[in-house]
């Protein structure tokens, strides 16, 4: 999604003559394409229980790294983002690229429900705080949509989608699930159909602790 949309705007950049933000949109592209290969690495070693690039990451960087990835396109679908960060939180021992892919496979799920709703426009919220037991919570709504009672029953199962053939594959939230699950967090979804979605990630600051 990122090498694409970065694409697009340096072919545009190309097209029109102004290549003044070209050099910046192919950064951009090699700096995602890094980012994918280390994605698909984690994938691969998906069910291992190893420790390896796991350290001290700072959050909020995570999350403005994630959605660094993703603004382009959100962007282009009229999505205003929102933060409110709690500046005391710690950081949490983890390995912040699976923890940038459950971020972007919630931003694109965020992206694909307010497309769907035909307005042209939507935002998407996120908030940080810490609760007790040093648990760190991520939230992060979306006026989308939403989601229907029986499907967040089955949202987290494997290959289950409520989108378009061709559009989901049903893994993003499965394997976001899954990532989480490692390091003893957990992924909560709260869903009113016509109002939004709200995902609450719950990661203990050190989960050898927990």
């Amino acid at each position: 999604t990122v090498i694409t949309g970065f694409a697009d705007e340096a072919k545009a950049q190309f097209k029109s003559g102004d290549r003044s933000g070209l050099e910046s949109s192919l950064d951009e592209i090699a700096k995602a394409s890094e980012k994918m290969s280390k994605i698909i690495s984690h994938l691969r070693s998906f069910t291992r229980k190893s420790t390896e690039d796991f350290e001290w990451v700072d959050v909020k960087a995570t999350i403005n790294e994630a959605y660094a990835m993703c603004h382009k396109q959100l962007q282009s679908h009229g999505i205003e983002f929102q933060t409110q960060f709690d500046e005391q939180l710690p950081k949490i021992f983890c390995n912040s690229v699976q923890l940038e892919q459950v971020l972007i496979n919630i931003f694109n799920n965020a992206k694909d429900a307010i497309a769907e709703t035909k307005r042209g426009s939507g935002k998407i919220s996120i908030s940080t705080h810490i609760q007790k037991n040093n648990i760190i919570n991520i939230s992060i709504t979306d006026n989308g949509i939403g989601i229907s009672n029986s499907d967040q029953k089955k949202i987290f199962n494997p290959f289950f989608t409520t989108k378009e053939v061709g559009k989901g594959m049903g893994l993003g939230l499965s394997i976001s699930h899954g990532i989480l699950s490692k390091i003893h967090g957990s992924l909560v979804c709260e869903s009113q159909l016509g109002v939004g979605t709200t995902f609450h990630i719950k990661i203990p600051k050190d989960y050898r602790n927990a």
